[in-house]
């Protein structure tokens, strides 16, 4: 099975602060080129498409230079755009992912989509233990009970309203997602191969 994949790039990255997050470097390239270098070499991921925002002019301009598939959401928030691209691209089920997890490597998509496979939801949510974070000396920005959403997810834009199934990873790698220059600056002192 191969899906689709929805890289959303759009943001106004406010936790951030000043610039474009996607665009921010980590080992001298852009998050959202780590990104996009993992979907490329995961077995289980066929086309790649980038969402980008009229917030996000510069991370576009770069991808265009770069040839990548490119489709302009409203810039109306991360669901908003989302919804957005698969009801305008047509697509099932999609795995969609943040631009700002550089760290996730090919097998970690593969084995998002290996857990989706067979299942009878439509979506699948995919968290990591806020533990995991704390323990990694990270600061969770979004929180549901113990477990803190990984930023990488599988969506049927065919069955948006659909129930989704969780499923709980305890992987590093989904652990880090760059929302404020705090975690850069962890990322750039503190991450691993």
């Amino acid at each position: 099975m191969k899906l689709p994949a929805l890289v959303m790039a759009g943001g106004k990255g406010e936790r951030f602060g000043e610039g474009e997050k996607p665009m921010a470097l980590y080992r001298g390239r852009p998050l959202v080129r780590h990104v996009i270098a993992s979907l490329e070499q995961a077995e289980k991921i066929g086309e790649i498409i980038v969402v980008t925002s009229p917030l996000t002019r510069k991370t576009e301009e770069y991808l265009r230079k770069k040839e990548w598939r490119i489709l302009r959401a409203p810039g109306r928030g991360y669901v908003e755009d989302m919804i957005y691209a698969l009801k305008n691209l047509g697509l099932g089920p999609t795995l969609t992912m943040a631009a700002d997890l550089p760290l996730i490597r090919p097998g970690d998509v593969d084995a998002v989509v290996g857990e989706y496979s067979g299942q009878r939801e439509p979506a699948l949510a995919v968290m990591v233990p806020k533990t995991l974070l704390l323990d990694m000396g990270l600061t969770p920005t979004i929180v549901y009970g113990d477990l803190v959403p990984a930023g990488i997810n599988i969506v049927d834009g065919g069955d948006l309203h659909g129930p989704q199934r969780t499923v709980v990873m305890n992987n590093p790698r989904l652990a880090v997602n760059v929302n404020t220059r705090k975690d850069l600056q962890w990322l750039h002192r503190k991450a691993f191969k």
